[in-house]
């Protein structure tokens, strides 16, 4: 049985992550977009037009990022940490004999205190052969 506090602990790690990112995000677009309000055209023309589609393409890329951080958060907000489900769900941590997997987004590997977790997504290949079952079911994957 996965340690309850561990989970609660997991889930409050990736909201801080995503938060901060979104943060610093944020603060890059509005650095851009306040150089591109004080960039004045020079003389050089052509190089401050390149320059501009060059900031205007940074901005692009920020803005993309920031929907992808904003679509996490909003997905990670469907999920309790403290629901406790029979099935593997949405929102599951799920222990395996290889490794401890976290059914939420598409995030990565963290460690919660001495635990190595891989925060997944549930449409993760490996996450697909795992929901539905229940504790001490089996599965194989590759």
């Amino acid at each position: 049985m996965i340690n309850n506090v561990l989970k609660l602990k997991l889930y409050q790690a990736i909201q801080h992550k995503l938060n901060d990112s979104k943060l610093l995000i944020t603060s890059s677009l509005n650095d851009l977009t306040n150089d591109a309000k004080n960039d004045t055209k020079s003389t050089a023309g052509d190089k401050h037009e390149t320059g501009r589609a060059m900031m205007q393409h940074e901005q692009e890329k920020l803005r993309i990022q920031l929907t992808e951080i904003e679509q996490q958060l909003t997905l990670l907000q469907k999920i309790n940490p403290e629901n406790k489900a029979e099935k593997i769900q949405l929102g599951s941590m799920v222990q395996t004999d290889k490794a401890c997997f976290y059914i939420a987004i598409a995030f990565g590997q963290l460690k919660i205190q001495t635990q190595q977790i891989f925060v997944i997504s549930p449409i993760a290949p490996i996450a697909q052969q795992m929901l539905g079952k229940s504790i001490n079911d089996q599965f194989e994957m590759n």
